[in-house]
């Protein structure tokens, strides 16, 4: 179901402390948590003696000891105490996860540890990309990941879903670009001559009509990066119009259930925190109503089973070449 050999998003930086956190990632529980110095650590959330969770344990310093029976464990996963026991079995021991840090978010590798390469994490530069400013959230999703990742690719439905901030009659009637190039999935939208959406209104004083530019692009299995874009209609001036990207790493909890971690990083208002909150405001309105949709969607899927597939218009192109090379990416995965 899913692509193990791959870098995920795990939590972000901020959220690791000296404490234990549990966190559901495809299919399995994993506890998460901080050194004394700042290192972070991930273990399988099974205790290996009985199984029992360890994020339900206590971490003194760096040393996180199983709630159930006191083994003690050190932050590469050695067992340095059993009580009762001086000898320690070599086949005790909290299995690690390989971990980064990149992006201001917590990554990790559930695939097969030697081809954990960090010149793989996903490009999301723009969390933290000088001149431009950044807002950021997270969010649990009860759906499959798949399901957000169409959303994120179809924007049709700006219009109908967030017609009171980023959405406008206009975007619906043009048709999608797609076309995959080598592993990434493209799908671009340019609108000319449109009314600008609310909430572009109230971050740039625009003269009158904009030529307003989606262009999308995705890699499997996850990763979306959205450049929005609208300037005064005929005059290609991206300097002064608005242009932010939308920052999109998903990560499957389990076949219900997702995490979302995003940022919106824009080129405009730089450090302006009046138009910083406004945006925050908005973007959890936005995510708020595409919250309602992608739930109700993942509960009529499971009622209707999986031999009733959804459908498939015009505008879902860049839903099926993503879909598609997510496959390929599994098959090859599997050796198949």
């Amino acid at each position: 179901m899913y692509l193990a050999n791959q870098w995920y998003v795990a939590a972000t930086s901020a959220e690791l402390g000296n404490n234990l956190v549990q966190r559901w990632l495809l299919d399995n529980p994993y506890v998460l948590y901080r050194t004394e110095t700042g290192k972070a650590v991930v273990f399988d959330d099974r205790c290996p003696h009985r199984r029992f969770a360890l994020s339900k344990g206590v971490l003194d310093g760096d040393t996180l000891t199983c709630g159930y029976h006191g083994l003690s464990f050190a932050p590469d996963g050695t067992c340095i105490r059993i009580p009762g026991q001086e000898k320690i079995p070599p086949q005790i021991y909290a299995r690690s996860i390989p971990v980064a840090e990149k992006h201001t978010w917590v990554w990790v590798w559930l695939g097969e540890p030697d081809k954990a390469d960090v010149s793989l994490i996903p490009d999301f530069h723009r969390m933290n990309k000088s001149g431009w400013t950044v807002n950021t959230g997270y969010r649990q999703i009860e759906c499959n990941y798949q399901l957000l990742v169409d959303n994120l690719l179809d924007l049709t439905h700006e219009t109908f879903v967030h017609a009171a901030t980023i959405g406008h009659a206009e975007l619906a009637e043009v048709p999608i670009d797609a076309r995959r190039e080598n592993d990434t999935v493209h799908v671009d939208r340019i609108v000319h001559e449109c009314d600008p959406p609310p909430l572009f209104s109230q971050c740039v004083d625009f003269g009158g009509k904009v030529d307003r530019y989606q262009l999308i692009r995705f890699q499997a299995p996850s990763s979306i990066w959205i450049d929005a874009r609208a300037v005064d209609a005929g005059s290609n001036d991206f300097e002064t119009g608005l242009r932010w990207e939308v920052l999109n790493a998903i990560t499957p909890a389990t076949a219900d259930r997702l995490h979302y971690f995003w940022g919106v990083s824009r080129a405009f208002g730089y450090g302006d925190e009046a138009t910083t909150a406004k945006l925050q405001v908005a973007i959890e309105k936005t995510f708020d109503e595409d919250q309602i949709i992608l739930e109700e969607q993942h509960q009529m899927l499971k009622l209707d089973g999986i031999e009733n597939r959804m459908n498939t218009v015009h505008n879902d192109r860049g839903v099926v070449l993503a879909r598609r090379l997510v496959e390929e990416r599994m098959a090859k995965d599997a050796g198949t």
